[in-house]
């Protein structure tokens, strides 16, 4: 199979991704949903399928939903996710959260059915509420449309690179899946390029609005949920006043003191025990450390964990040295894919 057959492939997915942009209209859920299960599928090399790590990460997940459900029957939420002539059930129904292999710091969601938590940002974690506060945080995202509303178009781009890249893995055979994974997914990266930033300042502030409310429904402590922040900024040397995309570190922190400060008198009823304990949670973090330290490691593996280090961050405010990283060695193995053309 030649690069040039797979380019081909994937240029076509972008000219038709770039076609439905251009009509100027809304993307509707289905679509969405669509791409986020296309991705998923194509991400599973990375996926840590350990039954205990991913089952304790589905109840977090589940308990989040189920409060975000109750949300929804009670009217609780922006504009977006009532307003937009679409229903929300499916919001509510086999939501999955994975934990993937990945040394970057990161959880994002492709705005479908699916959200994922990197491994090495699992392992920061110290309580399970700060784990919690990240998921809530991500399941906002999609109770507030964010992707259908105006950055679908950079996640799209970024599924569909995921998307190409590792199935160009899969058609590159066992000995040439990373050149293949990589070179199918960097066209449509490269293309894509105006889409690589994360969501504006204002969806990370309302998917922290709205998370926090769902987090503090489901039972978790309010006065945690900007703890994952703050030991952002003292353990990993973050500036709290840094912006860009993301509202400044400092500011979300206070944010959620403000949030706890203004939660009604009934929110002390809300209050559940951890999914996991102290003692717990700590040998769940052991063991995903352990865990990835000891996984199997292939070319296709290898492929989808550079395609999700590219992805932009939705916690941290800069980019981290493994998504620059990544990008570039995308970017450079575009460049050779792009060499060894044949010239007509």
């Amino acid at each position: 199979m030649k690069i040039a057959t797979i380019r081909s492939g994937f240029i076509c997915i972008f000219l038709l991704l770039g076609a439905s942009i251009n009509t100027g209209c809304a993307v509707k859920d289905k679509s969405i949903i669509d791409q986020a299960t296309q991705t998923n599928e194509q991400l599973q090399p990375a996926l840590v399928t350990d039954p205990q790590l991913a089952g304790y990460l589905q109840r977090v997940g589940d308990r989040i939903v189920s409060a975000g459900k109750e949300m929804d029957q009670q009217h609780i939420g922006p504009d977006a996710h009532f307003k937009n002539g679409e229903e929300n059930s499916w919001m509510f129904t086999g939501m999955k959260f994975y934990l993937v292999k990945s040394d970057t710091i990161n959880a994002f969601t492709t705005g479908g059915k699916y959200m994922y938590v990197y491994s090495a940002l699992f392992d920061l974690c110290k309580t399970e509420d700060e784990l919690a506060a990240v998921m809530a945080h991500e399941f906002a995202h999609v109770y507030s449309r964010h992707v259908q509303r105006g950055t679908e178009k950079r996640y799209q781009a970024l599924g569909a690179a995921a998307a190409a890249g590792v199935a160009g893995a899969a058609v590159g055979g066992k000995d040439n899946a990373l050149q293949y994974g990589l070179g199918s997914a960097a066209a449509t990266y490269a293309g894509a390029s105006i889409f690589l930033t994360s969501f504006t300042s204002a969806d990370e502030n309302q998917a922290d609005k709205f998370g926090f409310q769902i987090y503090s429904r489901a039972g978790w402590d309010p006065s945690h949920f900007g703890d994952f922040f703050q030991r952002l900024i003292t353990e990993k040397g973050i500036d709290p006043n840094a912006g860009g995309d993301h509202p400044p570190l400092g500011e979300r922190v206070k944010n959620a003191e403000r949030r706890q400060s203004e939660l009604p008198p009934k929110a002390s009823a809300w209050k559940k025990p951890n999914t996991a304990g102290p003692s717990e949670f700590a040998q769940l973090t052991a063991k995903s450390k352990q865990y990835t330290a000891s996984a199997t490691k292939d070319k296709s593996s290898n492929a989808a964990q550079t395609l999700l280090a590219a992805f932009p961050s939705c916690v941290t405010v800069d980019n981290q040295p493994q998504q620059v990283k990544a990008r570039q060695d995308i970017q450079r193995t575009l460049e050779e894919a792009n060499q060894k053309q044949p010239q007509k």
